[in-house]
């Protein structure tokens, strides 16, 4: 089985940097267009081979070879204001990950959007409590708490077990994985570039292609479709900011948020 999952962030419209999810540089340079984000589906459709737009808990349990999944971080407000509604014209649903203690605050979804979104058929999974930007080098107990806590509260919320989360920031390690499982995580996205999937403990763990604003619709269908400029761009982009993260620590934020805000690059 191949499964494809796409990560997108914020759909907005007119610019409008600062009507959906986080603020912050580094945010901005992920928030679509609401034209380019269509533009993006529609490019998806016209690709015959592939089963779109299905949950991956009914693609873990289904025969379908090739498996294209949308994915949505961070919990803002776009997810309810523009995605579900052009996701649903094609009959897709979409994967929204949400930073829970941002629930309901300005710019981000509430709980009748979650609850909307769940009964529609999309899937509701946690990317943590707080967002932490370096979640692999956080303690043992705070990984359980920031999973957990994030996980009861969007249980509450929409009155059904959550079993599927993202983590933020990019930055994975197997110990954030094995608090996932610990507390009920079955299927964990990170945001590396990969179609490989494992397991860690009882918790599934699959990667993703990051979009950004400046991906072109041509750049989806290619990533979709096979190895190629476009994925191997990212492989080999996530494997350089790998080294940098590990010799820089807590700098490489700091050197990020520099480059984005002066040159506009991932």
């Amino acid at each position: 089985m191949k499964m494809i999952s796409l990560l997108y962030h914020d759909v907005i419209n007119n610019n409008s940097m600062l009507s959906s999810g986080f603020c912050d540089s580094g945010s901005r340079h992920f928030k679509l267009s609401k034209e380019l984000f269509i533009k993006h589906i529609d490019m998806v459709s016209t690709i015959p081979t592939y089963t779109v737009g299905l949950r991956v808990l009914d693609v873990l349990k289904s025969v379908n070879n090739l498996n294209v999944l949308f994915t949505f971080d961070d919990g803002g407000i776009s997810g309810h204001m523009y995605i579900a509604d052009i996701l649903e014209k094609q009959g897709w649903f979409g994967h929204f990950f949400i930073t829970a203690e941002k629930i309901g605050k300005p710019a981000f979804m509430n709980k009748n959007h979650l609850i909307d979104l769940k009964n529609r058929g999309h899937l509701i999974g946690t990317h943590s409590y707080s967002h932490p930007m370096r979640m692999s080098i956080c303690d043992w107990n705070t990984l359980l708490w920031e999973w957990g806590e994030s996980k009861n509260r969007l249980s509450d919320i929409i009155a059904e077990d959550i079993t599927v989360g993202a983590i933020p920031g990019g930055y994975y390690s197997k110990k954030v994985a094995m608090a996932a499982s610990q507390v009920g995580i079955k299927v964990l996205f990170t945001s590396e570039p990969v179609y490989s999937i494992h397991s860690v403990d009882d918790c599934i763990v699959l990667g993703r292609f990051t979009i950004s604003r400046n991906t072109s619709p041509i750049a989806i269908k290619k990533i979709v479709l096979d190895i190629n400029y476009y994925q191997l761009r990212q492989i080999l982009a996530w494997n350089f900011k790998k080294i940098f993260k590990t010799f820089m620590g807590r700098h490489y934020l700091t050197l990020r948020k520099f480059l984005l805000d002066r040159c506009n690059i991932a």
